[in-house]
């Protein structure tokens, strides 16, 4: 579904802030101006229209009766109005505290090599397509698209590192003398970021289980493709050996013309 002109910058807004509008933030727009005509008054001035008690006592008493009635009835809204304050305040709290939970914030470098052109370009990018009818996009957040981003950019910033830039990381303790990078945690006795070797998973660094980066891979005995990811599709198929095998299986039953169950709960 696509997302009109406001919505797609008040995205832009939520991520980036001042810096999508050159510094400036972006206006509220006025609420709709009110009819300005009076509205008259019921049947005379001073709303003393049909059913007037006029002077004496008995209009005097119904004043009064009205005035304490009016005082109670404001008496009442204002404490109704201070509740609303109260109830205001505390979701805007709530929701600040949330936004805690749900957001990302990422400190990152300008000078070369850095991800915030890459990352720019990638939501005017977004603005633009997000905006069209039938849009791949349609689906997709900004914060979701950038982060994407992100990783890929990520990807191709290791793969493309100079000799100069990997001795500098050797020499800051982020990778070992294999290439490999490593996590860092603070040390307050020293005083200083060292290598945590509790964090981080053990995976295979070759035969068949290490290979590079892809968007096809094999996982808990399937193939799974995140190629269409960033339009909400994953898509999970058998892996090649195991079609072969089936092929082979489903071979030997149209030969034989029969099925054992075994067989059929293997082929299922």
């Amino acid at each position: 579904m696509a997302l009109t002109a406001a919505q797609a910058e008040a995205q832009m807004q939520e991520v980036f802030g001042a810096v999508s509008t050159g510094g400036k933030r972006m206006q509220t727009p006025p609420p709709e101006e009110e009819d300005g005509r009076k509205q008259r008054r019921p049947n005379g001035k001073g709303g003393q229209g049909e059913g007037w008690m006029g002077k004496g006592r008995k209009s005097q008493a119904s004043r009064g009766t009205y005035a304490r009635s009016y005082e109670t009835e404001e008496a009442s809204m204002e404490e109704m109005t201070r509740l609303l304050c109260r109830v205001v305040v505390r979701q805007e709290d709530m929701l600040n505290i949330l936004k805690q939970s749900t957001s990302w914030v990422i400190f990152a470098k300008t000078e070369a090599p850095s991800i915030i052109p890459g990352l720019v370009a990638a939501s005017q990018k977004w603005k633009e397509e997000i905006t069209k009818q039938n849009s791949p996009l349609g689906n997709v957040s900004l914060r979701t698209t950038l982060f994407w981003c992100l990783l890929n950019q990520l990807m191709e910033t290791f793969k493309n590192l100079t000799a100069d830039q990997l001795q500098k990381a050797k020499d800051a303790g982020w990778s070992t003398d294999q290439g490999q990078w490593v996590y860092q945690k603070w040390s307050p006795a020293n005083q200083t970021l060292e290598q945590d070797t509790t964090a981080g998973w053990d995976f295979a660094r070759d035969g068949a289980k290490g290979v590079c980066f892809s968007n096809v891979f094999n996982v808990l005995g399937v193939q799974m493709d995140i190629s269409c990811l960033h339009q909400g599709t994953v898509v999970l198929t058998n892996k090649p050996d195991r079609i072969e095998k089936l092929m082979g299986k489903l071979g030997v039953v149209e030969k034989s013309g029969s099925v054992t169950v075994h067989e059929a709960q293997v082929l299922l």
